[in-house]
């Protein structure tokens, strides 16, 4: 089973790399006479942006999940453990 660390530092590679790749492309092409090519890097920009961000929210959401169990099962274990 891959760890909260490894998809964590996935999420980062897959969201954020590609990211800067197409924005730095898109401003590369923007210099040259055929600006079709950086409207179109720029257009996947705009959509490896927006699904990056959906991602790290579906993430945060699921985290948040598991460590409030985490939380609940460690406090539950102090009450038992210490009365």
């Amino acid at each position: 089973m891959i760890k909260d660390y490894a998809l964590g530092i996935l999420r980062i590679i897959l969201s954020l790399f590609p990211c800067v790749l197409f924005l730095i492309l898109g401003i590369s092409y923007e210099n040259d006479s055929n600006s079709d090519i950086s409207e179109i890097f720029f257009g996947l920009f705009g959509i490896f942006l927006l699904l990056g961000i959906i991602w790290w929210g579906v993430d945060l959401f699921l985290v948040y999940k598991k460590i409030k169990k985490q939380n609940y099962n460690k406090i539950i274990e102090f009450i038992f453990n210490y009365q």
